[in-house]
């Protein structure tokens, strides 16, 4: 568990205020509006109320507020008010008072009149369902919508509404007549040009005009593209004006087409530069010298250096020295690329825990990503590093080197070892990407307390060989989730013949998902498999090759490593070649961010491969975790009903940062 000292003292802080204490305010009588959210919708308004003397005025906007905030939730009829305790000259505290009324809900809409859309095409500016909510806003905004639509099919003079809204006894359903005048359609009959315009131009931009409706903004719209199209072909100077002639409903349009020369890139320039490499940047803008000057490259160089992410602003500037040709200067601002970070924390297993980090996100001025990180707590340490480039490749190609080296104290035995791994991810979309590699991983068991002598103990073995991995990522938060989904399936080939003592394949598949009831409830449910055939005989892996399941991020009703096979007279954990796990977990805000959490959690891990069998492990349990913008601070106690395997008690307690799925 890694815990940003900073961000906890930031969350934890509290201002000292002057003058009296803020008067205490309670509201009542909201039955399915959360008092957080009428407390929010009021905040200015109780802030006012306090500096500016306590005024009623500002109790009484407060209570408006509260009202706005109830039917923007759909309870179009709520009313607040307020009232003081025990009195108004002896005030202890306020209370508002709030009835909600019924939860208001469109029953029907109809559109007398007459409209240039059917009834359906109509009701897509309303909120779509089954009886929707009725919410004011929404039918204001329908009704503008409309006559916006009406008005670009060339219906100038169209009016739509205003709405007239009748209610049922019980006022819950709401019938919404909506009155439309679309009046005489106005039409472009046909365009002029006067000036010189490629016949292709003029195909593709001007000869589907006819027979469109007309509205104000269209022929400068119009002129804009045949502008923006001459700009494209290097006629840096083009002027386009449009003339509109209306006879009655019938609208004439006469171009005005100045193109000017052509002109090509004499020279492409680079100032501002500091670290990052000029053939870089250069290889970032589509412009050449002798090329056309095309206004959408010039667009396509901005976008491609604000995309490295090194760049804080990008402008340009033209000039032109003579007719026919064009310099171009790109002046940049490069952001600061480097950064060092501490943290320190404490981890149910690792106890005292810290480390260092250093990243370069513009190392060798290339755009590549360097990253260095140092971690130490009470059992062990690493050192890793990894390169990555996001260009090499390719725009859509992450070509990344990492490599480490490490010692860890694990409840059965020590591992150390060096590891290091090319790979090369591909994103197929926003949630798919696929990354393949070449992995090597050699690790040495020492301080084995296994009971039976292990062979291995001592001797570095090494996995090594292809592997592959696709995910998918719909998650709307990476270290808050509440809603999407996240999964994987990946494959580790392990041969000799590719530079491994162990001949294996390892393959893991997980899948979790995240959904909200409301806006404060939050389910996350999913599982876990990783096992590790062998190939070419034999009968399990070296213990350092093995799975393991228990801890903070895993089955958390055991200690660490704890839930599985174990030597019999040591009571300590051997591991298998097969784990799985399933989880379910609820969160549900307490306070600000402070969650409460209920989890269940059931887990195997077997000696054999591809095996899932009984016993499991489980794991009941509860916890809090405080929200912070680096991710949550976690607090988990859980009681074991089922077997123990290796684990000395049946409750754990554990505490950590971030989730454990």
């Amino acid at each position: 568990m890694l815990l940003v000292l900073a961000a906890l003292a930031a969350a934890c802080a509290s201002s000292k205020k002057d003058g009296p204490p803020p008067l205490p305010s309670e509201i009542e009588g909201n039955d399915n509006v959360g008092t957080r959210y009428l407390n929010f919708a009021a905040r200015r308004e109780m802030a006012s109320f306090e500096k500016n003397g306590r005024r009623k005025a500002d109790l009484g906007d407060a209570a408006y507020s509260m009202e706005l905030e109830l039917r923007r939730r759909g309870y179009a009829h709520a009313e607040v008010g307020f009232r003081f305790e025990p009195s108004e000259e002896a005030a202890e505290r306020v209370v508002f008072e709030v009835k909600e009324g019924p939860l208001a809900r469109i029953a029907e809409v109809r559109f007398p009149g007459d409209s240039a859309f059917e009834h359906e095409e109509l009701m897509k500016f309303f909120p779509s369902g089954s009886e929707p909510p009725f919410l004011q806003s929404q039918v204001d905004g329908a009704v503008g919508e409309i006559e916006r639509a009406h008005l670009l099919k060339g219906y100038r003079e169209a009016r739509a509404g205003p709405a007239e809204v009748t209610w049922n006894d019980d006022k819950s359903r709401a019938s919404i007549v909506l009155p439309i005048q679309r009046g005489p359609r106005f039409m472009i009959y046909g365009y002029t040009i006067e000036g010189d315009l490629d016949p292709a131009l003029e195909e593709r931009i001007l000869r589907p005009l006819p027979g469109l409706g007309y509205y104000v903004r269209l022929p400068s719209e119009a002129a804009a593209h045949v502008r923006a199209a001459l700009l494209n072909r290097g006629h840096q100077k083009a002027q386009v004006g449009v003339k509109t002639t209306i006879e009655e409903t019938r609208v004439f349009l006469a171009f005005h087409v100045e193109a000017g020369p052509v002109y090509r890139v004499r020279n492409v320039t680079i100032t501002g530069r500091d670290r990052t490499s000029e053939h870089f940047i250069r290889s970032r803008i589509p412009l050449e010298s002798g090329e056309i000057l095309a206004e959408s490259e010039i667009a396509d160089g901005i976008d491609g250096l604000y995309r490295t992410g090194i760049f804080r602003t990008v402008d340009v500037s033209r000039s032109y020295p003579n007719d026919v040709e064009a310099d171009i200067d790109y002046t940049l601002e490069e952001l600061d690329a480097r950064s060092v970070s501490f943290e320190i924390g404490w981890g149910s297993y690792e106890l005292l825990r810290g480390g260092a980090r250093f990243q370069d996100r513009n190392f060798l001025g290339y755009g590549r990503r360097l990253d260095i990180e140092a971690l130490a707590s009470t059992k062990g340490y690493s050192l890793g590093g990894s390169i990555s480039d996001n260009y090499l490749l390719g725009p859509s190609n992450t070509l990344r080197v990492n490599a480490g080296i490490f010692l860890r104290e694990e409840p059965s035995f020590t591992r150390s070892g060096y590891n290091f791994a090319l790979s090369l991810t591909h994103v197929l979309n926003r949630q798919w990407k696929i990354t393949v590699g070449y992995a090597l991983d050699s690790q040495e068991a020492t301080d084995v307390k296994t009971g039976a002598p292990d062979l291995t103990e001592g001797e570095f073995l090494t996995s090594a060989g292809l592997f592959s991995n696709l995910s998918y990522d719909s998650r709307d938060s990476r270290l808050i989730p509440k809603k999407g989904s996240r999964g994987e399936v990946g494959v580790l080939w392990s041969s000799p013949t590719l530079g491994a003592d162990l001949n294996y394949v390892g393959l893991r598949a997980s899948w979790f998902s995240f959904f909200t009831i409301g806006e404060d409830f939050t389910i996350g449910t999913g599982f876990r498999f990783e096992s590790r055939p062998l190939l070419g005989g034999g009968e399990t892996l070296p213990i350092q090759k093995r799975l393991f399941l228990g801890g903070p991020t895993s089955v958390r009703s055991f200690g660490q490593s704890r839930l599985g096979p174990f030597a019999e007279d040591t009571n300590e954990p051997t591991g298998g070649l097969t784990a799985a796990s399933a989880h379910i977990e609820s969160r549900m805000r307490v306070w600000r961010e402070l969650h409460w959490a209920l989890f269940y959690e059931l887990g195997m891990v077997s000696e054999q491969s591809l095996i899932i069998r009984e016993p499991f492990g489980q794991g009941i349990g509860t916890g809090l975790r405080y929200y912070l913008p680096v991710g949550p601070i976690r607090i988990d106690v859980a009681y074991n009903p089922g077997e123990t395997f290796s684990n000395g008690s049946r409750w754990e307690f554990h505490f950590a940062f971030g989730f454990s799925f």
